[in-house]
């Protein structure tokens, strides 16, 4: 069974604002390459990829109930487009708008 290219965007409040700037987060698999995922997301989304940063995150040791366990390791692709395009993973107008509303 292949395994998924891009698991999850990351969605946070520094990705939300960094997505302004033409820069989205994900989590990938382990094994994949910038290469694989610049293909993947110029394919998927129909961009421009630019720049892409990538950071292994490896899984932290956990005790439960004086038990040690061990968190999975991550991959994080940090994708940058080129300047006016944009990845529609989150609804800025639509968010921008309603809290317009809330405030009048």
């Amino acid at each position: 069974m292949p395994k998924l290219a891009l698991k999850i965007p990351l969605v946070s409040e520094k990705g939300y604002l960094q997505a302004g700037a033409g820069t989205y987060s994900f989590y990938v698999s382990i094994d994949q390459t910038k290469k694989s995922i610049k293909n993947k997301i110029e394919k998927e989304f129909k961009v421009n990829v630019v720049k892409i940063n990538s950071q292994l995150l490896n899984g932290k040791v956990k005790k439960v109930k004086g038990k040690k366990g061990v968190r999975g390791d991550r991959k994080k692709m940090i994708v940058s487009l080129k300047s006016g395009q944009k990845i529609d993973l989150f609804e800025t107008e639509k968010a921008e708008s309603k809290e317009s509303k809330k405030g009048k």
